[in-house]
C-alpha cells in the first residue's frame, strides 16, 4: 500500500464570528421572542466589528400565537445570587421593548443578510438546538423568507470544553473590557450574552491556529500577555494571512509546507519543531491588522432600550 501524504492549507479559519443570543418567554421553537442581540468580531484580531439587538414588546397581539412557559416566566422573575438567574436590570432592559414582531423579525433578516458570508463567518449560541431552532421558526412564522445556514452554526458549550480541555486561561478582566462597558456584565441580555459567546468562540479560534505558528507554549505566553492594560489587545494578537504571505514571499520552505503541518504522517517532531522555529522568527516581525480601520468600530459595547445600528455603538 501508497505511503498516504497528508498535505496542510492555507489558514481557513472562519474570518469572522457573529455572536447571536435571544432571550424569550418558552424554551420550544414557537416560544416568544423578548429580545435578540448580535455582535460581530475579527477572528484575526479579536476587535469588534459591528453590534446590533432588538427588543420586543413583550405584550404583542402579533406574537399571540407563540408560547408563554410558566415556568420560564417564573424563572424570570426570580432574583438569586449569582448568574443562575437573571438581575432585576437584566430583567427591566429585556422585558420593556416596544418593537412589533414582524418589523423585527424583518429588521433581524435584513441584519443578516448584511453580514459576511460565503463560509467566512461562524455563528456560535449558547445551544444552537435553542436559538437557532426559535429564529427559523419565528421568521417562518412571520412570513420572511429568509433561512438561516445550520452549517455556518457552532456551539458556545463546546468552545467551553476546548478550552478547557487545552488548559487555556478564561478570558482576562482586561480582555472582557474591550467590549463591555459598564459596573458588571449583564447576563441574561441578549446584546451581553452575544457577545460573550462571540468572543470566546473567535479567542477560540485566534488561539488554536495561533498554536500552529507559536507553538503551545509561545501561545500560551501570548494569552497570559493578554491581562496586561499597558497595551491594546491587538499589539498580541498575529494576523494569520499577514505571517503566511510574509512568509511564502521570504520562501522560508517549500509550498507543500504551510504553517507547520508536516508534509507526511511519518514526519519527525524534529521537522515540526524546526517549521514552528521559523513561523516564530517571522511572527515576532508581523504587526497585528484588521480589516479596514476606516469603518471598524471597536469601542466597548453599552446598553440602552434602542436597537444598535451596525457599525455604532452608544
Amino acid at each position: 500500500m501508497e505511503e498516504m501524504s497528508v498535505l496542510s492549507i492555507v489558514p481557513e479559519i472562519p474570518r469572522y464570528t457573529l455572536g447571536l443570543d435571544i432571550e424569550t418567554k418558552d424554551v420550544v421553537p414557537s416560544s416568544y421572542i423578548l429580545a435578540i442581540g448580535a455582535v460581530l468580531y475579527d477572528n484575526h484580531t479579536l476587535k469588534v466589528i459591528a453590534t446590533w439587538r432588538i427588543d420586543f414588546d413583550p405584550n404583542d397581539p402579533e406574537q399571540g400565537n407563540r408560547t408563554v412557559c410558566e415556568r420560564t416566566v417564573d424563572w424570570w422573575n426570580t432574583r438569586k445570587p449569582g448568574n443562575a438567574f437573571p438581575s432585576q436590570q437584566a430583567y427591566d432592559l429585556t422585558w420593556n421593548g416596544t418593537t412589533k414582531f414582524k418589523d423585527g423579525m424583518q429588521q433581524f433578516a435584513k441584519y443578516m443578510n448584511e453580514n459576511p458570508r460565503n463560509g467566512v463567518t461562524v455563528v456560535p449560541m449558547r445551544g444552537p438546538d435553542f436559538d437557532y431552532v426559535i429564529l427559523r421558526d419565528a421568521l417562518k412564522d412571520a412570513g420572511i423568507n429568509y433561512r438561516m445556514p445550520a452549517r455556518n452554526l457552532d456551539s458556545h458549550r463546546t468552545v467551553e470544553r476546548v478550552i478547557s480541555a487545552l488548559g487555556i486561561p478564561p478570558a482576562s478582566e482586561n480582555e472582557v473590557q474591550r467590549w463591555w462597558k459598564g459596573p458588571e456584565p449583564l447576563h441574561h441580555v441578549a446584546v451581553f450574552d452575544a457577545a460573550w459567546e462571540g468572543y470566546e468562540t473567535a479567542r477560540m479560534y485566534h488561539i488554536l491556529h495561533c498554536f500552529r505558528l507559536l507553538g503551545y507554549d509561545g501561545t500560551m505566553e501570548m494569552v497570559k500577555s493578554w491581562s496586561e492594560a499597558a497595551k491594546p489587545l491587538e499589539e498580541y494578537t498575529v494576523d494569520y494571512m499577514a505571517v503566511y504571505n510574509k512568509m511564502r514571499a521570504g520562501r522560508a520552505f517549500e509550498p507543500e509546507y504551510k504553517l507547520g503541518v508536516a508534509e507526511s504522517i511519518n514526519s519527525s517532531h524534529g521537522e515540526v519543531k524546526e517549521v514552528f522555529d521559523q513561523l516564530g522568527k517571522v511572527v515576532k516581525e508581523v504587526k497585528a491588522s484588521h480589516i479596514d480601520a476606516s469603518s471598524t468600530d471597536t469601542a466597548p459595547i453599552t446598553i440602552n432600550h434602542t436597537p444598535i445600528e451596525k457599525g455604532s455603538e452608544k
